[in-house]
């Protein structure tokens, strides 16, 4: 996705996110129509794929609710030695620019993970974005390969 600058003669980009503008209303009235009509979750709330709002409000303290970036490799290396017959797998688009596929193929990969448990988790990468999903192929693609993960499990 593409979109002209609205702010050329910034040095920092100020305009929307061009994939979350375009993708924002469409899962939020998604969203919206299902917790109400399918769910009947009666509220007059509306629910919001991201409020730049709230996030403008989170603080960075000691002990609080966001915590400076910490690894997870270890905690999940642990998980899975506690229980070995967790299935993990870690998704990405190619073109993700928020958290880049290869990131987590080189943590796996220094992850040490018995071999006994190796084959208990996948890495898989789907043509697309950080929201692969919205092309057709890679959903499809995704979700063949997450039910076969289902079916291998049970």
């Amino acid at each position: 996705m593409t979109a002209v600058d609205p702010f050329p003669d910034r040095s920092n980009y100020q305009g929307p996110d061009p994939t979350l503008a375009a993708l924002d209303r469409i899962f939020r009235a998604g969203i919206n129509a299902h917790l109400r009509e399918n769910l009947g979750v009666q509220t007059e709330l509306d629910y919001e794929l991201l409020s730049y709002e709230v996030h403008q409000q989170w603080k960075a303290q000691e002990g609080g609710f966001i915590r400076p970036q910490i690894g997870s490799m270890d905690d999940l290396r642990y998980g899975m030695v506690l229980n070995p017959h967790m299935r993990v797998c870690i998704s990405h688009g190619y073109f993700d620019l928020v958290t880049p596929y290869f990131s987590s193929d080189r943590l796996v990969e220094h992850m040490k993970l018995d071999a006994s448990l190796r084959d208990n988790l996948q890495v898989q990468h789907y043509p697309g974005g950080h929201m692969f999903y919205t092309w057709a192929a890679s959903r499809k693609a995704f979700y063949k390969d997450i039910e076969k993960l289902y079916r291998e499990a049970v």
